[in-house]
């Protein structure tokens, strides 16, 4: 869009300055500026934190020997664990639905699109995190609580390294 350089001339008799087409001043393009390098560095932080979220997973996860204790273990509550394992499976499955029947949209607000689907799979984690705790507490004891919140949290930053189509 162009501008005028004298806005009381008429349409008629109108003259047009070079930088005129250019309406922005340059505080704005400095504040354009710094909300991309703002933008970037949100980026770069939130992928960092998912990195040192799966990182810390992956090592407590080693460290702990869950593999071998859920397959060997006699101590292990195998009713509850194996509930708790259904729930995770069914959240998935949720949650996979999800994403394959959502609007191909940039963004989908969940809470207003599968209000009821959201509901269910929030009661499913909660199941599945108290048959967890209840299934592994005979082997881990109170640490079983903070291993599950760090695995829960490193399941959900994990999501940061799947690509959207």
């Amino acid at each position: 869009m162009l501008r005028r350089t004298n806005p009381t001339v008429s349409d008629t008799q109108v003259e047009w300055s070079k930088d005129s087409y250019d309406l922005s001043t340059d505080e704005d393009k400095k504040n354009r500026r710094g909300n991309v390098t703002k933008k970037a560095s949100e980026f770069v932080k939130s992928k960092l934190e998912a990195v040192i979220w799966v990182a810390a997973g992956i090592i407590v996860g080693n460290s702990s020997d869950i593999m071998n204790v859920v397959r060997s273990s006699d101590q292990v509550a195998r009713p509850w664990l194996m509930f708790g394992c259904a729930c995770i499976l069914v959240n998935c499955l949720l949650f996979t639905w999800c994403l394959l029947t959502a609007p191909a949209r940039k963004y989908v607000n969940w809470e207003k699109e599968r209000p009821r689907t959201i509901q269910s799979a929030t009661v499913i984690g909660i199941f599945s995190f108290f048959s967890l705790c209840i299934g592994l507490w005979p082997v881990y004891s109170w640490w079983c609580l903070p291993m599950l919140g760090l695995w829960s949290m490193s399941a959900i930053e994990a999501f940061h390294f799947v690509p959207s189509f």
